[in-house]
């Protein structure tokens, strides 16, 4: 009997850059991944485990680094890499957490939760995978062709091309059960690199309003 109901699933996607020398000249270009779920049950939820997570790409380009959920209050704004809010630490010092990771559920009211938790009827899932140092292009030499510097456009800058943006995200997600059953269910994600040349990517699932 299915026993979780998929009332999000969503993907989101974002080009950042950072400077090569510590100026506001943002020549180093990254982007990454957010994947948001939310899961409702009936039945009491003891833990969520989410393994497996993989991007699969067409470029070996940049550095993968999966950033786990942390413990930080789910309904405050946080950084990317789901700290607190204007504590971003410099792109080099993001670690990568690999590719599982456990979720325990708590007995607390909704809006308490942090995102390392989850409840015991619902659980709202968050992770990214970043892409560190992509590509680089000549700010100085852009700018005087141009006269503007369009963060839209990093990738365009580094004549990427929407062929080796196109990727796929995968995980599998495990809900465990207080009374020892399990769900499980494989994600797939479609990433578009038209859209993700152009600044900005989303893709929401089909499996939403489904059940597993």
């Amino acid at each position: 009997t299915d026993k979780v109901t998929i009332s999000q699933a969503y993907v989101s996607s974002l080009v950042t850059g950072e400077s090569s020398n510590n100026d506001y000249n943002n020549d180093v270009v990254h982007y990454y991944h957010k994947v948001a779920l939310n899961l409702m049950t009936v039945d009491e939820i003891d833990e969520v485990k989410v393994y497996q997570i993989e991007l699969q790409r067409n470029s070996n380009q940049g550095e993968v680094k999966i950033i786990h959920p942390k413990h930080t209050p789910q309904f405050e704004s946080t950084n990317h890499y789901f700290g607190p809010y204007g504590e971003d630490p410099a792109f080099t010092e993001v670690n990568n957490d690999g590719d599982r990771f456990t979720l325990k559920s708590v007995d607390k009211d909704f809006m308490s939760l942090y995102y390392d938790e989850v409840g015991t009827n619902m659980a709202l899932i968050n992770f990214s995978i970043f892409v560190h140092d992509f590509c680089r292009f000549d700010y100085e030499k852009i700018f005087n062709e141009t006269g503007i510097i369009d963060g839209l456009r990093y990738l365009e800058y580094c004549d990427a091309m929407a062929s080796e943006l196109n990727e796929e995200l995968d995980f599998v997600v495990e809900v465990k059960f207080k009374d020892g059953s399990i769900a499980v269910k494989n994600f797939s994600f479609d990433i578009d690199g038209d859209a993700l040349l152009a600044g900005y990517a989303s893709v929401s699932s089909e499996l939403i309003g489904t059940q597993f």
